[in-house]
């Protein structure tokens, strides 16, 4: 699954050279727009991904507890961010 996000985050990567060459070459404000809402879709991605990777990690790891305690952190900051 590491891989899978590693490969999220390169093409974010290229999402956002590709916008900032579009600035350069002053390009139209909408399909620079367009861009970055594609960035913001592909981040959104990335963060789903990792919370289903640390969802999975968490149900692996110690006692009920201790992965109750950890998955109601992430919880939480995932309802802070959205």
């Amino acid at each position: 699954m590491e891989e899978n996000i590693v490969k999220l985050l390169k093409k974010t990567e290229g999402q956002i050279k590709a916008i900032n060459k579009m600035i350069e070459n002053g390009r139209d404000t909408i399909d620079i727009i367009i861009q970055i809402s594609a960035v913001r879709g592909a981040l959104a991605r990335v963060a789903i991904e990792l919370i289903k990777y640390e969802t999975v990690k968490c149900m692996n790891c110690g006692d009920l507890k201790t992965r109750a305690e950890k998955f109601n952190l992430m919880v939480e900051e995932l309802l802070k961010r959205i």
